[in-house]
C-alpha cells in the first residue's frame, strides 16, 4: 500500500463531500503532515496496519496496546 492508494480518495470530488471539500496535492501533503490517527492494538492486523500507514507517510500515529507480553506472542 502506498500514498497513491489514497489519491482517488483526495484528488477527486464526490457529490457526497461538503460543498467547500477542494481536492488536490496540498490537501494530501496536508492530511500527512497533520492527521492525527489512533490505531488500537498492535498484534496480527495491527502492526500490518501501522507498517503500512508508516510506509504511506503519515507522521502522527499513536498506538495503544493493552496486550500483555507472553512468550507464546512473542513474534509479534
Amino acid at each position: 500500500m502506498t500514498s497513491k492508494d489514497i489519491d482517488p480518495f483526495l484528488l477527486h470530488p464526490s457529490p457526497f463531500a461538503n460543498q467547500d471539500f477542494e481536492p488536490g496535492p496540498q490537501l494530501k501533503q496536508m492530511l500527512f503532515q497533520e492527521a492525527k490517527l489512533l490505531v488500537v492494538g498492535a498484534g496480527g492486523l495491527g502492526c500490518e496496519i501501522l507498517k503500512n500507514l508508516a510506509l504511506m507517510g503519515f507522521k502522527n500515529i499513536d498506538i495503544v496496546d493493552m496486550d500483555t507480553i507472553e512468550l507464546t506472542n512473542l513474534n509479534r
